[in-house]
């Protein structure tokens, strides 16, 4: 095989490795192999740097997060010494948007998903400037960045991929991350969640025909919209669709520690709604106890412990609900402010917000006096919180909450 042929090989790889990962990710860990393996018999070229990049999602996904930084660091080198511009944006995607997130700072990874995104519009790979730009908007909304900031972010985006090829789901994946941010920052609660129905509108076909816009894309913005504004019903419909697709898939992505936060608030709110005592509440009980905890290990052995950073706020916030669950209010509390201190310190406002809420809630359902004034403290801050997120709607809400909690005083 000429080294023409090589390059052409792992090119055809690499496309069918970006489709195969949203719709068929059993594939992508068989590709890669491929891939890396032609490297390894007939030599490296430019495209290498991109068969690397591959390689590396594929061992992060499995939880070998070390072996993942090694690739992804010898994929950047490749990339630099074969000065191979265009193919930036693909190895960028790899190192930046799937295998560095799980152990460096999201807002940093977003910072070289945005320089992915210049490039590939400048060499017309445009299938990749639109993935970096869907993964930097992702990160930057899972840390909880100013939401008015973030939009403006995606109107400079648009401005450039406005024109480019038909409607794909790179596309929709792009406009229904476009779409949540609105939603958040919309003052009306009703209207945000009408907001949630345009999903399935901005293309039919592609999400008729598309089980990870379906069960994977869709379903995580649901449940984060649901969970800002404590609609736990309806996140917990959103989860279970979003689990099914994560169980059955070969890959595992950087939303799932995000989605065990929503997926545990979910279940402990909704058995906490049967009558103390009965048969199904203690079986819901046990059963949110057993999962929730089962998502604490699961954080702590992968994420925790290769970045702590942006996790360890997560797993504070779970042993919180674990201990408010059984009743321990103070342990619940401890918790609950190491947590706030953590998502503070990140600058992770709407994970600050939520816990702020969570533990107002706690000391309002706590039957010891003067419990009432520490409640309508952290409402006040996770109401602050909010604002500064810019989800006006959540705000509002909560304004309107806390003056009746008082009036009622």
């Amino acid at each position: 095989m000429t080294h023409q042929q090589t390059a052409s090989a792992i090119m055809i790889i690499n496309l069918i490795a970006s489709k195969a990962y949203m719709e068929r990710p059993y594939l992508v860990p068989l590709l890669a192999y491929r891939a890396v393996r032609l490297t390894v018999e007939h030599g490296l070229c430019g495209i290498s740097s991109v068969a690397f990049g591959i390689y590396g999602v594929v061992l992060g996904c499995m939880g070998n997060i070390k072996a993942a930084n090694r690739f992804g660091k010898l994929s950047l080198r490749l990339l630099d010494q074969f000065g191979a511009k265009q193919w930036l944006p693909r190895v960028y995607c790899c190192v930046f948007g799937g295998i560095f997130p799980w152990s460096e700072d999201l807002r940093e990874c977003a910072g070289h998903l945005q320089r992915a995104f210049t490039v590939g519009i400048e060499t017309g790979d445009v299938e990749f400037a639109l993935i970096s730009a869907s993964k930097c908007c992702h990160f930057l909304l899972l840390m909880g960045d100013p939401l008015p900031a973030l939009l403006k972010q995606m109107k400079d985006f648009d401005d450039h991929i406005a024109d480019t090829q038909k409607e794909n789901s790179l596309k929709v994946i792009y406009h229904s991350t476009r779409c949540i941010v609105e939603a958040l920052m919309e003052s009306d609660h009703d209207k945000a969640f009408e907001m949630i129905g345009q999903y399935s509108q901005i293309s039919p076909s592609m999400c008729s025909t598309s089980k990870f816009l379906t069960s994977y894309w869709i379903p995580s913005k649901e449940i984060l919209l649901a969970t800002i504004y404590s609609d736990y019903g309806r996140a917990a419909d959103s989860a279970k669709l979003f689990a099914k697709f994560v169980n059955g898939s070969a890959n595992t992505d950087i939303d799932v520690p995000f989605f065990y936060i929503y997926d545990s608030l979910s279940r402990i709110t909704h058995c906490q709604t049967y009558k103390k005592g009965t048969i199904i509440s203690r079986r819901k009980r046990r059963q949110a106890l057993r999962i929730t905890r089962s998502h604490i290990a699961n954080i702590e052995k992968t994420n925790v412990k290769f970045n702590p950073r942006t996790f360890s706020g997560i797993v504070f916030l779970l042993k919180a609900e674990v201990q408010a669950l059984k009743g321990n209010t103070i342990a619940a509390h401890k918790h609950y402010v190491s947590s706030m201190a953590l998502f503070q310190q990140n600058r992770m406002l709407s994970m600050h917000a939520i816990t702020c809420e969570r533990a107002g809630r706690l000391f309002l359902s706590d039957d010891q006096q003067n419990t009432k004034a520490i409640a309508l403290q952290y409402l006040n801050d996770a109401t602050d919180s909010f604002d500064e997120w810019g989800a006006t709607g959540r705000a509002n809400e909560l304004r309107q909450e806390i003056g009746t909690l008082r009036n009622n005083n």
